[in-house]
């Protein structure tokens, strides 16, 4: 059967306002390619979900002793060349994506429960085909094929956040390839400087002997007033040359150009008074995988990996004959060997991918750093008094919740759990004016219940998640002083200050200006004991959310 009538079939639907029909493109995907939709993840499964593809397939489809048979194998490439044949790879994505946030406008007189339900599964079937598009066709393929994010924020009127939901695997790779041409290019550079500089001392060592050879036997004494001179010129023109042209380089990564001005034009001035474009692009560009390297998760299965080797060489040395003329299973021992020749194959792979992943983030890190100076409060560049400069860091922590924070909270598990550790990195790498307690304070505020109940079922899970992972590295603070001392005040850090004054990014804090440890533990236990939360905790050490909790009133 030509599974590309039901394809058109399943766009015309959609573009008729049914995403009821959806249900037929998630059983499509799941049963002809095995692509699952992600719900009720375990916390282990999440963090390696933020790793390389084979810690990814690891966590999903474990590696056992007993090789697999890929079923799905042929069909996966049926409808791939189905979505190929047909061009509707691209209209059906965004399709879902238009009908994800219309389906709960279409029917009015429809319960919650239902809508909600609704948007849930439109959201399920989003993240399930991307997972299907990327893991099918590579990476150079997926960027020719994707749209930018001016068709689809703009144009197509597509959210934001899922329109760089859909674009993250075009523009990271786009930054990726900037880095390597960027390597390419030092490393010419300084081959070429390494020749000039040889040329150069060739060239003078020549002329030295020339003049050894012309001067009298006192010139020995004669040339030394030439050689300071030529020192002379050679300190003073750089100077005066990097002086002159030295070229005035935007933060932002230049693979992301195009998509700041596009956030430029679109988002309101307001926001932008306070946070960047730069950094809403940065924020939803980057992914789990860029801010955070699961070591422990990695050496995980590289020890249960180990741990099946070593019982099929058990295996294998049972086979050995004890006495000659002995029948030996032959069957038996090819396969346990190709199992462990398999095996052999998915250590290496992770190794490669943990030392790929780690030299990624400390890629991302650097750039960070590089950025993180003009993120927020763009426009009190001057001088400026300390209640103005008050009110427009809480304003910057206000949009930045808005814009960025809470929407992609909610959005998947992964996404939860990036967003947690965002506000970390931020902290860690001491954002200019950005209140990381004051993030916190705002996260459990007030606004917690209104958040909680306006969300489906599956965003309060996703958002529960972000809660729980925001509440793991407090509790950690709260349960020791030495532990806060280093990660919230850290070296210098300007997260939790309680009086910011008038102090230029970089500037030493005095020690009375940080929040102190027993103020911490009382905010603390405000945020647990809030009357108006949706839920509340006995006693904070006994902080135990399970992956998945839900609030109820």
């Amino acid at each position: 059967m030509d599974v590309s009538y039901i394809l058109q079939y399943i766009l015309n639907q959609l573009l008729e306002g049914n995403p009821k029909d959806l249900i037929v493109l998630r059983e499509l995907i799941s049963k002809m390619t095995g692509v699952e939709p992600v719900s009720d993840l375990s916390d282990s499964q999440v963090v390696a979900l933020g790793g390389g593809k084979t810690l990814q397939s690891e966590a999903v489809n474990p590696t056992t002793a007993i090789e697999k048979k890929n079923a799905t194998k042929r069909s996966s490439l049926r409808l791939k060349l189905a979505l190929q044949d047909s061009s509707l790879a691209i209209p059906l994505l965004i399709a879902v994506a238009i009908q994800r946030q219309e389906c709960v406008f279409r029917d009015e007189d429809a319960p919650l429960k239902y809508l909600g339900n609704l948007f849930d599964q439109c959201q399920q079937v989003l993240f399930q085909y991307l997972d299907f598009l990327s893991s099918n066709f590579g990476a150079e393929q997926l960027s020719k094929m994707l749209p930018d994010l001016q068709d689809l924020w703009v144009q197509h009127g597509i959210d934001a956040g899922v329109a760089f939901q859909i674009i993250r695997p075009s523009l990271q790779l786009a930054v990726r390839n900037a880095e390597v041409a960027a390597k390419i290019a030092q490393q010419e550079n300084m081959e070429r400087l390494k020749e000039e500089l040889k040329a150069s001392r060739a060239a003078k060592l020549n002329k030295a002997a020339a003049e050894a050879e012309a001067d009298v036997p006192s010139s020995e004494n004669s040339a030394l007033p030439a050689v300071d001179v030529k020192m002379e010129e050679v300190e003073d023109k750089p100077v005066a040359s990097t002086e002159q042209s030295a070229p005035v380089v935007a933060p932002w990564h230049t693979a992301l150009a195009s998509s700041v001005r596009v956030a430029e034009t679109q988002l309101p001035e307001t926001t932008q008074r306070y946070m960047s474009a730069g950094f809403f692009v940065t924020f939803w560009q980057l992914s789990l995988y860029d801010v955070l390297v699961p070591m422990a998760r990695y050496q995980t299965e590289v020890e249960r990996l180990n741990s099946i080797i070593r019982e099929i060489d058990m295996a294998l040395k049972s086979t050995i004959p004890s006495y000659p003329g002995q029948l030996v299973d032959k069957t038996l021992e090819g396969e346990k060997k190709r199992a462990r020749e398999r095996l052999l194959v998915q250590i290496q792979a992770l190794n490669s991918d943990l030392k790929a992943h780690t030299e990624a983030y400390e890629t991302t890190r650097k750039r960070l750093n590089v950025e993180k100076a003009h993120w927020f409060l763009v426009e009190l560049s001057g001088q400026h008094s300390m209640k103005e400069a008050s009110a427009a860091r809480r304003s910057a922590v206000q949009y930045f919740l808005q814009e960025c924070l809470t929407p992609r909270s909610r959005l998947s598990p992964i996404d939860a759990s990036y967003c947690a550790r965002f506000v970390k990195v931020l902290h860690n790498c001491g954002t200019p004016n950005f209140p990381s307690l004051h993030v916190y304070d705002k996260t459990f505020s007030d606004d917690l219940p209104a958040i909680i109940f306006s969300s489906t079922e599956g965003e309060a899970r996703n958002y529960a998640r972000f809660l729980h992972d925001c509440l793991s590295d407090l509790t950690a603070w709260y349960k020791d002083e030495s532990v806060y001392a280093k990660q919230a005040v850290g070296n210098n850090l300007p997260g939790f200050q309680k009086v910011w004054g008038s102090r230029k990014p970089g500037e030493a804090i005095p020690e009375s200006d940080y929040l102190k440890y027993s103020e911490f533990k009382l905010i603390t236990q405000k945020w647990h004991k809030n009357p108006r939360a949706p839920s509340r905790l006995a006693s904070l050490p006994k902080i135990t959310w399970p992956s998945g909790t839900r609030f109820s009133s």
